[in-house]
């Protein structure tokens, strides 16, 4: 794999409190590196969503999700929209977006990376799940508690 060859670091899923401060520590970098803009989160994850709302306010986040049981619900003070149709939407309005790594798995990567490029979009993935493709194709990758 990807790790044992020392080309990704960051593999193994965060456990107990990791998401909580992830969270923390992703909005925090944001604000810091970016100021105070406009987030788009590509794949809904309470911490992340959570710690973005707190930083950036409910009128700076938009969040998109896969999961019926979340689309066209309320997080956090945000809706949930539904990433098969306003996924692309999000990205033309955010100023940064932060992506969740499982869109290698549920066929929804290439599109998202078409969107990106075709709006010139800054971007960061998140989570374990890309890590050895991110690694590989040099996508930047957020994951400051992953192990």
């Amino acid at each position: 794999t990807c790790r044992h060859l020392g080309l990704a670091e960051g593999t193994v899923h965060c456990k107990n409190e990791d998401p909580e401060e992830c969270g923390a520590e992703l909005a925090t970098k944001l604000q810091r590196e970016q100021g105070l803009i406009k987030i788009g989160l590509i794949g809904y994850n309470p911490a992340i969503a959570d710690h973005l709302v707190r930083v950036f306010g409910t009128e700076n986040v938009r969040v998109t999700d896969m999961n019926p049981d979340n689309i066209g619900t309320e997080k956090f003070g945000i809706p949930i929209w539904d990433a098969t149709t306003q996924t692309e939407e999000i990205i033309r309005w955010a100023d940064y977006l932060l992506i969740t790594g499982t869109t290698v798995v549920n066929g929804s990567f290439e599109t998202i990376r078409g969107w990106l490029e075709s709006y010139h979009k800054p971007y960061s993935f998140f989570g374990v799940t890309i890590s050895g493709i991110a690694a590989l194709l040099g996508l930047p990758r957020m994951c400051p508690l992953g192990r």
